[in-house]
């Protein structure tokens, strides 16, 4: 932001009001409302003479700040993640590529509002890439006509922003490529996360990124939290690259948080996660956090707030990264590939390899030798089959199962992986899904589906999971119907009916022990 773009601001402060933090029913007293007006001028003034001096701070207020349009919509949960709809909404339609009066947020306005009416219907949109329309265009902005990809040069133009090349797509085995040709380590500090894990992505000759990744953070207890998706989307503030996304924000607690590193962060959180807008002297950053898992450990709003602020400190909102190496990075990437492709080949002809025993198996993933599958990090020795031999079960938490192992005509073998599932009163499994996200939960508070099957032997004599009821919602209408798996008759069901059902088959209590414990020898 430069002394034009500030006079910009004061010049366009409206009347409003912005609040320090949001407030939560009964959370925290009521905060004290200022003027934006006043706020925008007093700001201004303050940026202004920062910069005279040589300085660099965001200018972030809220996500009605950051609006660039409004759009109908669906809501069908309130503010705590519970079914309430659905309710026709108008949700704000919010940019992720710059802030207010800056020119980047006003490309992105002007981009939006041409592709809102411009064949809304796609009509025009064709398999091939029409004539005239260059690599830039097509690849990078989406243009599938002249008039699209004249208008990209006109925005651009009117703002003074550059257009970026066709993008480079890196998958997780090669974003260390794609790191190095940045001159970054990574986007997260490593010392405040607890389990990082590789993602994939994609990013421009000219810098600007967008990396899908997940994480784990740690909690007191030394264990790591449930896992937490991310994205994170690095925009130099002298390209063109618009970005937006539609949001109901009234569903949205926000406030501005400074990190230990000094960045201050604007943090919209809603019952699921939500996202953090950072600025830096030369970019903008932008992350979106699923963390309804780690949301449902505890039912605190100011727990909530803790964990989002927790994910800010995790992320590097102070990146700077080069403007990309391209030198070889054909090279780079097709080796990477290819070293992937090996040490995929290598693993699954060790898993190939037959155990006698639940431990000779286990043992084989924890000394290192293969990778552990799926990340489980707990066990339990049940009878699910019901021959008078355990099972080994298998879960990613102390919470749920994901998968079942047992030993047949002297092999190890697979029953039922990667799933999510209990196991109940007269071996039955049972699998659940929630709305708004298949989160994980300790009880039916959120429910989307339910499925109750049981262990059945195939005519080869191979053990499989055979469904024999399942009860689903329906999305739009929140009405239950069950269905006979063997028959396949749907029966309507009332949703005070289901408690009754569901009692027939209660979770009995399960010792989980740590995979890390398993006993060298089967006992």
């Amino acid at each position: 932001m430069n002394a034009h773009d500030l006079m910009d601001v004061i010049g366009s402060a409206k009347d409003g009001y912005v609040e320090a933090a949001v407030n939560t029913r009964g959370a925290r007293p009521a905060v004290r409302k200022l003027s934006l007006r006043r706020v925008a001028l007093v700001a201004a003034v303050i940026l202004m003479a920062m910069l005279l001096v040589g300085c660099t701070v965001a200018y972030v207020l809220s996500l009605q700040e950051l609006k660039i349009g409004e759009e109908p919509g669906i809501r069908n949960f309130d503010e705590a993640g519970q079914w309430a709809g659905p309710t026709e909404v108008t949700e704000a339609v919010i940019s992720l590529r710059g802030y207010p009066g800056s020119p980047n947020y006003l490309a992105t306005k002007a981009w939006y509002e041409f592709v809102k009416t411009y064949d809304p219907e796609k009509k025009l949109l064709v398999d091939d890439r029409p004539e005239g329309i260059s690599d830039s265009h097509y690849y990078a902005y989406g243009c599938y006509t002249k008039e699209m990809a004249e208008k990209v040069d006109e925005i651009a133009a009117k703002y003074n922003l550059k257009l970026l090349s066709p993008e480079t797509v890196v998958q997780r085995y090669q974003m260390d490529v794609m790191f190095e040709a940045m001159g970054i380590d990574g986007v997260c500090h490593a010392e405040r996360i607890a389990k990082p894990v590789s993602g994939a992505g994609y990013f421009y000759p000219e810098g600007n990124f967008k990396y899908e990744f997940d994480l784990f953070l740690p909690m007191e207890d030394g264990e790591a939290s449930p896992l937490i998706s991310a994205y994170m989307l690095y925009a130099r503030k002298d390209y063109f690259d618009p970005d937006y996304q539609s949001m109901d924000s009234e569903l949205f607690e926000e406030w501005t948080y400074t990190t230990s590193g000094g960045n201050e962060v604007l943090i919209a959180m809603s019952s699921w996660g939500g996202y953090f807008f950072g600025e830096t002297e030369d970019a903008y950053i932008t992350v979106s956090t699923q963390m309804a898992g780690f949301f449902k450990l505890q039912d605190s709003k100011e727990w909530h707030r803790q964990c989002m602020e927790q994910a800010a400190e995790a992320m590097d909102f102070s990146l700077a990264p080069q403007v990309p190496d391209m030198t070889g990075l054909e090279e780079k990437l097709a080796q990477a590939e290819a070293a992937y492709e090996t040490e995929q080949a290598a693993a699954a002809e060790e898993r190939r390899k037959t155990h006698s025993t639940y431990a000779s198996a286990v043992q084989k993933y924890m000394d290192g030798s293969v990778e552990w599958p799926y990340n489980r990090e707990y066990y339990a020795l049940m009878d699910v089959t019901g021959d008078g031999e355990p099972e080994l079960l298998l879960a990613r938490e102390e919470r749920h199962f994901n998968d079942i192992l047992t030993i047949q005509d002297g092999t190890v073998v697979a029953i039922d992986y990667w799933s999510n599932f209990d196991l109940c009163k007269d071996n039955v499994i049972l699998r659940t899904s929630y709305f708004p996200l298949d989160v994980v939960s300790d009880d039916y508070d959120n429910p989307r589906y339910y499925s109750f099957s049981r262990i059945r032997e195939g005519e080869n004599g191979k053990l499989y999971r055979e469904p024999f009821v399942s009860i689903d919602c329906d999305t739009a209408t929140r009405g239950w119907t069950m269905t006979d798996e063997v028959t396949g008759e749907h029966t309507p069901i009332a949703r005070e009916d289901i408690g009754a059902f569901l009692a027939q088959y209660p979770k009995p209590d399960v010792e989980m022990k740590p995979v890390s414990e398993f006993p060298a020898e089967d006992s």
